[in-house]
């Protein structure tokens, strides 16, 4: 069984992302499983990252949760194995979770993230990383272009699609005081 991160749900998700069809392949590759935690961790990452309507991301989630994937749930008896894997290798909740679950079926843990891919091997597991290194830099570049840039502008953009969806000329008068969202509105 494969156990898939979040960014490869996220790369699958987002046209024209670089790493768009190495994520198709592995979900269409079959035998594949995630936490549910995962599945809301696409979400936040799709909608605070991407930028992504919250509609759209909600509807994504939607469909990615009917997916042919198997989503494990979190059970009582997972909370101290994952506080352990979260604490010896400063994982995120989402990641230790997956790491806990992979481990328990000896499954192979399929991601991007390092740290992961590092703790997996550590704890015994085949482990994947369908992104080369030519790919990382593809996508880093990609979305310096793509993307609002991190901080204030992407938190400023954010608030103007929210404005946008309840008022469409409030958004319009944000955008200018914030000078097309670079500048905190003075």
């Amino acid at each position: 069984m494969n156990w898939i991160d979040t960014p490869l749900f996220v790369y699958a998700y987002v046209e024209a992302h670089p790493a768009q069809p190495q994520a198709e392949e592995v979900l269409r590759a079959g035998s594949c499983a995630s936490s549910v935690l995962n599945a809301l961790e696409v979400f936040h990452v799709l909608v605070g990252h991407y930028v992504v309507a919250v509609t759209d991301t909600t509807h994504a989630v939607g469909r990615l949760l009917r997916a042919a994937v198997r989503w494990a749930d979190v059970e009582p008896d997972d909370v101290e194995p994952v506080l352990r894997f979260q604490e010896r290798y400063g994982l995120a909740s989402a990641d230790a979770v997956l790491l806990h679950k992979a481990r328990a079926e000896r499954g192979v843990l399929v991601t991007p993230d390092r740290r992961l891919l590092r703790a997996g091997e550590a704890e015994g597991l085949a482990v994947r990383n369908p992104v080369s290194p030519a790919l990382a830099q593809a996508i880093a570049s990609w979305e310096a272009d793509v993307l609002p840039p991190r901080g204030l502008p992407r938190i400023l953009r954010t608030v103007e699609q929210w404005l946008h969806v309840r008022d469409s000329s409030l958004a319009e008068a944000f955008r200018d005081a914030t000078a097309n969202g670079t500048s905190l509105p003075v």
